[in-house]
């Protein structure tokens, strides 16, 4: 475990750490991990399974679905692995370091070991922060999906468009 002041004044920052007491942030860090990652060094691989959760200290990370990237995160305080950590499923996604990186990772088994008040600030505190995380990435996702319902609409109405000029040829001749 990577621990000093320096990482605890960074950690503070972080806007899901920047409610805590240093005594309730010592105490999470003494239940968690600092990770450093080497570029191209995997964080995270699909389908496998794990109750950790990462914060992105500072670095930059890929997230890939079946080997195709679907972002980059490079803001301190980017949360991953998220999903695996609230509902214990397989990991849906892989993550690798696109640079040097720095990570605090939380195993859900080390922080239930956090005392009650604590476990019970850091409980709300983490399950808000999902929920931020989580309404942001669907209303991405929702964008998303409406540019590409627009799009197969738009690509629909060319194709009919254009079976109907190739009939109408076809009924000239």
């Amino acid at each position: 475990l990577i621990y000093n002041n320096d990482i605890l004044l960074q950690l503070k920052e972080l806007p899901a750490f920047k409610s805590f007491e240093d005594k309730g942030l010592e105490e999470l860090l003494r239940n968690s991990e600092i990770r450093e990652y080497s570029s191209k060094e995997r964080i995270i691989e699909e389908g496998t399974n794990s109750g950790v959760l990462y914060y992105l200290v500072s670095g930059k990370v890929e997230v890939s679905k079946k080997g195709k990237q679907i972002s980059v995160m490079d803001q301190t305080g980017a949360l991953f692995g998220e999903m695996s950590f609230i509902d214990g499923a397989a990991r849906s996604a892989s993550v690798i370091a696109v640079e040097h990186t720095m990570c605090l990772e939380m195993d859900l088994a080390r922080v239930q070991k956090i005392k009650a008040a604590d476990k019970n600030e850091f409980k709300n505190m983490i399950y808000r922060e999902f929920a931020e995380v989580l309404a942001g990435r669907l209303r991405v996702s929702t964008n998303e999906l409406i540019k590409v319902r627009e799009d197969f609409a738009k690509s629909s109405a060319e194709l009919e468009k254009a079976k109907l000029e190739i009939l109408s040829l076809k009924t000239e001749k």
